[in-house]
């Protein structure tokens, strides 16, 4: 098949007539043939969706005004992507073009270097636009034009913009009062970068939000231990249209910051929490910021106060090079019917600045964990139900052994359902396996799910003698599900034991068997319900979405949220080809 570049113009724009009625991306075409002007001056629809993925260069401008020339009664959107450099007289002629057609842009996008002087530049109103997102990436190279004032923006500047994103963008945070009185949804991403506000500001900047339904702050809150953590004004803002909240910072500044708020709507709740450069450190904030976070949710300081339990909770573990991250969901019940159930995550990873290596040993996990379980059960009990999905990743610290295990199941006494992701190991077996003394840990386990990963032998072993020896003192399992892939092959003298030892024994191998990866885990939507009575909870486990990056993906069928994803990644790679 010829490829676009390869189509003499005549031939090309036969079949853009052709396919007009299908979707094109204008950018395949508009520097392969001559007489591009003509063709979109044909197909006004087809140019609505301004792109350029090289960054402002000459013929990308020169792009931009055709494309904005040849639809002048359609509203347009601007995307500018790219890593190069721009030149001062590119970016004077593209922010003329805005400002001409300001009246017709709906959306604003660039991602590329010096994004924050672009963004002061824009001075003039932006009647239509409804999303505003500057990423500006970091450039050695320095002149007068990026030596812009960090931008301001007017009263009447925005008349219907709902989302705003500013990643590493220069701001001024003396905002004016009803600038965004429109937004529904703001993303701050600071990296320690640029300028971050002061508490005073910050709750100026939410208090002129009063739609606002989505908040994400990346590194973007006032550090503790500086004046500018504390409100002059003592206050403490009330969201009430607010229902997901998502706060990427360490755990005293995160724990700062809720002190400040309240959140009426607690339908979802994350937060990522970045530690220091010691272990030590690393349980303090932890403990601390659990605290305080199912404290504005359940207790005597809640707006809901009263008697609540913890339903459900997922642990999620993983180990990397820079050291241990940690993922934690519960859902907390009041005990009234009229309080929400909101779905609290929070994780704990190395701080996105950290350029050197963290090590920790297993000792210091099992505290961690520890104390990520036991600070959120402000309620009267433990939970009950909890999936430990853990991945051993190449250059990270050494999986726990049988007593750090050992340690995690002993703190859930009430644990009767327990999924054991990813892999599972032998020093996880060991650790529900009773010991000499008799005891059993998690008395009441009553279902069983793991993921064997290969044809360890020593896997299937630990896992005979767990169920057996689990029997044998009286705690036989109602339930056990044994997922791999499809090259499993489990002996028939351990199948055997395995289907005499419990009530009900199911292999499910191959795609079914599949557990969600990290990215699957959690993410910018936040993680989302997970049906434990049912037998659909297969298949729910692997439904759930948008976690860390650089991970991989795996295939499962039957997810609405994985086909959009594979959708929308295909698409992204499209473009990127193109």
């Amino acid at each position: 098949m010829a490829t676009w570049s390869s189509l003499p113009d005549k031939a090309l724009q036969i079949i853009f007539e052709d396919l007009k009625d299908l979707y094109m991306h204008p950018r395949n075409v508009s520097h392969v043939c001559r007489q591009w002007r003509k063709v979109a001056n044909a197909h006004e629809y087809l140019w609505e969706d301004i792109k350029l993925m090289q960054g402002l260069t000459p013929a990308g401008v020169d792009y931009v005004q055709a494309c904005l020339d040849r639809t002048p009664s359609s509203d347009v959107g601007v995307v500018i992507i790219g890593t190069a450099i721009p030149e001062a007289t590119l970016v004077d002629k593209f922010m003329d073009l805005i400002e001409k057609h300001r009246q017709r842009i709906y959306d604003f996008v660039y991602k590329g270097p010096h994004g924050s002087s672009i963004l002061a530049r824009v001075t003039f109103p932006l009647d239509v636009l409804v999303a505003l997102d500057i990423h500006d990436e970091p450039s050695t190279e320095s002149g007068a034009l990026w030596l812009q004032p960090p931008w301001v923006p007017s009263k009447d500047q925005f008349k219907q913009l709902n989302a705003i994103c500013f990643d590493k963008a220069r701001l001024a945070w003396n905002i004016p009062t009803g600038a965004f009185s429109t937004l529904l949804e703001l993303r701050l991403n600071g990296y320690d970068q640029g300028i971050l506000p002061t508490m005073s500001e910050l709750l100026d900047l939410l208090e002129g939000c009063p739609s606002l339904r989505v908040l994400t702050m990346i590194c973007s809150l006032p550090h503790v231990g500086t004046p500018t953590a504390i409100d002059t004004k003592g206050r403490i803002l009330e969201l009430p249209q607010l229902w997901s909240l998502q706060l990427g910072d360490r755990a005293e500044n995160v724990a700062n910051f809720l002190s400040h708020v309240k959140f009426p709507k607690r339908q979802l709740l994350r937060f990522e929490l970045y530690y220091g450069n010691t272990p030590e450190m690393i349980a303090t904030q932890m403990l601390l910021a659990a605290f305080n976070m199912v404290k504005h949710i359940v207790g005597p300081q809640a707006l809901h106060p009263g008697p609540a339990s913890m339903e459900c909770s997922e642990v999620y573990m993983q180990s990397g090079p820079k050291g241990w991250k940690f993922w934690f969901k519960t859902s907390i019940s009041g005990s009234r019917r009229s309080i929400e159930k909101p779905e609290v995550w929070f994780e704990v990873r190395p701080h996105p600045s950290a350029p050197f290596q963290q090590k920790f040993n297993t000792l210091e996990f099992s505290r961690v964990l520890y104390n990520i379980i036991s600070g959120t059960t402000w309620a009267e009990n433990p939970p009950n139900c909890v999936h430990i999905l853990w991945r051993q990743l190449p250059g990270g610290p050494p999986a726990p052994a049988r007593g750090a295990w050992l340690g995690v199941f002993q703190r859930l006494p009430r644990l009767d359902s327990l999924e054991l992701a990813f892999g599972v190991t032998t020093a996880q077996l060991e650790a529900l396996t009773p010991g000499p003394d008799g005891i059993v840990v998690c008395p009441l386990l009553d279902e069983l799910t793991i993921y064997v990963g290969n044809n360890d032998e020593n896997v299937f072993l630990a896992l005979r003698e767990c169920v057996m020896q689990r029997a044998m003192k009286g705690r036989k399992l109602h339930e056990l599900k044994l997922r791999g892939p499809t090259s499993l092959v489990i002996p028939d003298g351990i199948s055997r034991c395995l289907a005499a030892a419990v009530m009900h024994f199911n292999i499910i191998l191959g795609v079914n068997a599949q557990v969600p990866t990290n990215d699957e885990c959690h993410g910018q939507h936040g993680p989302v319900e997970n049906d434990t009575d049912s037998e659909d909870a297969e298949e729910g486990s692997d439904d759930e979405s948008d976690g860390p990056q650089g991970e991989e993906e795996d295939k499962h069928d039957g997810s609405q949220e994985e086909e959009e994803g594979d959708h929308e990644s295909s698409q992204a790679e499209d473009e990127g080809d193109e």
